[in-house]
């Protein structure tokens, strides 16, 4: 079994193998030598308590009422993230509302087939007959 010390390490080497990948992109989308951005990210990335994966993005940022996205100009798979992330949140929001606005009417209609059920005006689905 893996000591505490261990996994320490090979979480920690998965980290720095992550962000030296991010950093890698930066240069490259960076052509004009700019390191602001560099500097930028390393002061802000220097430390964190873990990764997670989309899944587990996306629970977060659905419990969120406040979203905030860092955004580096030099980093383009940054931006189209951030816009997908968002739009699939907007999405998932509207589908929300949408449903919650219908519960009214899903009820009525729930009462009403089982209304025709109890009174015996419904008869059998047939699936060969569709």
């Amino acid at each position: 079994m893996a000591s505490t010390s261990n996994l320490r390490l090979r979480r920690s080497e998965a980290q720095l193998h992550a962000l030296a990948g991010v950093e890698r992109e930066i240069r490259i989308n960076d052509p004009n030598g700019r390191r602001k951005y560099l500097q930028d990210f390393s002061q802000a990335f220097r430390s964190y308590e873990s990764v997670i994966d989309r899944q587990q993005l996306n629970q977060s940022v659905r419990g969120a009422d406040t979203i905030l996205i860092g955004d580096y100009h030099a980093l383009p798979s940054a931006q189209r993230f951030a816009a997908i992330l968002l739009e699939e949140l907007a999405n998932d929001r509207q589908w929300d509302a949408s449903f919650a606005k219908s519960q009214d009417k899903l009820g009525t209609l729930a009462d009403e087939a089982l209304a025709e059920h109890l009174n015996r005006k419904t008869k059998p689905l047939d699936i060969d007959k569709l």
